[in-house]
C-alpha cells in the first residue's frame, strides 16, 4: 500500500550549516517539508536558505509556542493533506539517507504508533539507545521525537501532544498515552540517527564516566517540572523509579560539573513545585 508520508521541523534559532545538513538528509524521502518556525531571531537567514524551494514550507509563528504546539500544528497540517505519517525532526538531527525506506518495512503492522530509530550523540559518540544486536526490531516503552514516524491517525484518536509542557518529555508524554491506548513503538536496531542532546560532555563522578547536557537554567526549570508531572500522571500506569533518579541525577550534575550553578538549582526547584501544582491532562 502507498503511504503519503510528509517531515516536520520545528525551528528556534537553528545553526543555519546543522539544518541545511539536517534538509539535505530528509527532504528526498518526504513528499513533503514542513518547517514550524517559533520565532527564531535569524528567521530572515533560514528563509534567505529555504524559503522558495520545492516542496519546503515554512510555517511563521507570532512567538515561541514551544515543541508540544510545533509538532501538533504538523500532525494537522497532515491530518488536513490526508498524510498516513508524520516524520519529525528536531532542528540539528540528521537522518540516514535510507530511514524512510527501512521504516517503510513496518508502516503495515498492526496497532504501531511510532516506528523509531536508535539514537547517537554525536558530540560525544555516545549510543543513547542500548539495542539488541540479534534482532532488526524491538518494541520499546518510548523514544524520542527526532526522526520519530509518527502515525496520524492514532495521533488524532488518543489526543494530540501536550502543549502545556512546552518542551522536554513531551514526546515520553506521548509515548505513555500510545502505551496506555494499547499502541506500540517500534524501534529499528539497524538504523541509527546523528543527534545532539544539549551540549554534552563526558565527565567521571567517582570513576565512572558520565554524560552531562549541560542545559542552561531554563531548561533545567521545563525538564524538573515536566519529570515532576509525568511521575504523577503516570506513577499508576508505568515504571516511574528512572524518572526519580532522573531527578536526583540532573541536580547532581549541575552542582558538581556545570556552571551558572545558582541559577540553574534556583530554576530546578520552582520546577518541581511548578510540576507538583500542574494540571494532570486527560485523566
Amino acid at each position: 500500500m502507498l503511504m503519503k508520508i510528509i517531515g516536520g521541523i520545528i525551528l528556534f534559532n537553528p545553526d543555519i550549516y546543522r539544518l541545511k545538513e539536517n534538509v539535505n538528509s530528509i527532504l528526498p524521502q518526504v513528499d513533503k517539508l514542513y518547517m514550524i518556525d517559533n520565532c527564531s531571531s535569524n528567521i530572515e537567514e533560514i528563509e534567505r536558505e529555504f524559503k522558495g524551494l520545492r516542496n519546503i514550507t515554512i510555517v511563521n509563528n507570532i512567538r515561541n509556542f514551544g515543541v508540544a504546539k510545533g509538532l501538533n500544528q504538523i500532525m494537522e497540517i497532515a491530518k488536513t493533506q490526508g498524510a498516513d505519517w508524520v516524520l519529525t525532526l528536531d532542528q540539528d538531527s540528521i537522518c540516514p539517507n535510507d530511514l524512510i525506506v527501512k521504516s517503510s518495512r513496518y508502516i503495515e503492522k498492526r496497532n504501531i504508533g511510532i516506528i523509531c530509530p536508535k539514537i547517537i550523540d554525536t558530540k560525544i559518540n555516545v549510543l543513547l539507545t542500548e539495542p539488541n544486536k540479534d534482532i532488526d526490531y524491538e518494541f520499546v516503552n518510548r523514544c524520542i521525537t527526532s526522526a520519530s514516524l509518527t502515525n496520524v491517525e492514532i495521533w488524532n484518536e488518543i489526543g494530540f501532544f501536550n502543549d502545556e509542557l512546552f518542551i522536554d518529555y513531551v514526546d515520553f508524554d506521548y509515548c505513555a498515552r500510545l502505551f496506555i491506548n494499547n499502541y506500540k513503538i517500534l524501534r529499528m536496531n539497524d538504523v541509527a540517527l546523528s543527534h545532539q542532546l544539549g551540549d554534552s560532555k563526558i565527565k567521571k563522578l567517582f570513576f565512572k564516566e558520565i554524560r552531562v547536557t549541560n542545559h542552561s537554567a531554563f531548561r533545567k526549570y521545563f525538564i524538573a517540572r515536566n519529570i515532576t508531572y509525568y511521575i504523577r500522571k503516570y506513577r499508576k500506569v508505568m515504571n516511574v523509579k528512572l524518572e526519580y533518579l532522573r531527578l536526583i541525577k540532573v541536580l547532581t550534575l549541575a552542582i558538581f560539573f556545570e556552571s551558572n550553578k545558582k541559577e540553574k538549582i534556583k530554576n530546578y526547584f520552582k520546577g518541581i513545585l511548578h510540576g507538583l501544582k500542574m494540571n494532570l491532562k486527560n485523566d
